[in-house]
């Protein structure tokens, strides 16, 4: 491959990089706007500054550097994203749903990781040489993005009080558990209501008899 190819394919993946970091800066950090403190969003923004950076260097070609670097940033987000769509989302009393953004920008994500095995590939004209640098990209995108969900589950024992909804309603996304006490009330609630409405029946039931009584009463005939 020539110089000119390999340069088309690591910018190419600096491209897909940086537009899954702009995503995630400008919308999904946007929708993930959260009470303090704002976890959601400072991680996204983060996330999103962090593809943005590292997508720039891919421009200037794709070392096994470069590459390990663009999986554990790449891959860890991406595999965070798979977890909370299995798994509970932390935060909340479910996994996430299923979007059209979030299945996009984590292709794109995968693609770009792709690519750079394809450069490096390319570079090399020996796959055997590449079983290392892949081994060590799996490793680290793994434990990134197990790492990314350890630390956000972890934060809940922190915040044990904190709630998080979207900027926007979506279908899909279960409400965030509640605190004891609140269940705790809103079951208390309940069994009054059912006791009073109990009450009223058995009332409308009594008054009604009586009336009927009343009737019967009347009629000296028993007509």
């Amino acid at each position: 491959m020539s110089k000119c190819e390999k340069c088309k394919i690591s910018k190419t993946a600096g491209l897909l990089t940086i537009l899954a970091g702009i995503l995630h800066l400008g919308v999904v950090s946007i929708e993930h706007i959260s009470p303090f403190p704002p976890l959601e969003t400072i991680y996204f923004t983060t996330a999103g500054l962090a593809q943005i950076y590292v997508g720039y260097k891919f421009f200037t070609g794709i070392s096994k550097k470069h590459f390990l670097i663009g999986a554990a940033v790449n891959g860890g987000i991406a595999t965070l994203w798979i977890l909370t769509r299995h798994l509970r989302a932390p935060f909340q009393a479910g996994p996430e749903h299923f979007d059209t953004l979030g299945i996009f920008v984590t292709v794109i994500e995968l693609l770009a990781i792709g690519l750079t095995i394809h450069s490096l590939q390319k570079s090399t004209h020996r796959l055997k040489s590449l079983f290392h640098p892949i081994l060590m990209a799996l490793v680290l995108t793994i434990l990134s993005g197990s790492a990314n969900y350890g630390s956000a589950l972890a934060m809940e024992n922190v915040f044990p009080y904190r709630e998080f909804n979207h900027h926007a309603e979506e279908p899909g996304h279960d409400d965030p558990p509640k605190p004891q006490e609140e269940i705790t009330q809103q079951i208390n609630d309940n069994a009054v209501e059912e006791n009073s409405d109990s009450h009223s029946g058995s009332t409308k039931i009594d008054t009604t008899v009586e009336d009927i009584e009343d009737d019967h009463a009347d009629d000296g005939h028993g007509h």
